[in-house]
């Protein structure tokens, strides 16, 4: 997305405002929020990883460093969630019309 903004702009489509950019991860695999935490450049891999999410079970992201570049350029942030709030929150925003999850989405984390 980073990137994208950046191209939009050469583009003429957007100015050059950007937005804060976040992460959100899994506690039990959260190796960009770490590396942030640790002002690391690069993520090391998250020892075992596990969540219910099996989606966002990522130990080594590849690309680490860009996550990390542009979520440091925008004055953003790296937040852990555990996989109940992150359960509950599905199940809270699937119902939602202008939402993009899936509404058997939490399904998809094993309840």
């Amino acid at each position: 997305m980073w990137k994208a903004f950046d191209e939009m702009e050469q583009m003429g489509w957007i100015g050059p405002k950007r937005p804060r950019m976040v992460t959100v991860q899994a506690s039990g695999c959260a190796p960009i929020v770490r590396a942030l935490e640790e002002g690391k450049r690069f993520a090391d891999e998250f020892p075992n990883a596990a969540t219910a999410a099996s989606g966002l079970r990522v130990p080594k992201a590849i690309g680490d460093f860009l996550i990390l570049d542009a979520i440091r350029a925008s004055s953003g942030t790296a937040l852990a969630v555990s996989d109940d709030e992150l359960i509950a929150a599905t199940r809270e925003i699937a119902p939602r019309k202008e939402s993009f999850v899936h509404r058997k989405a939490p399904r998809a984390c094993r309840l």
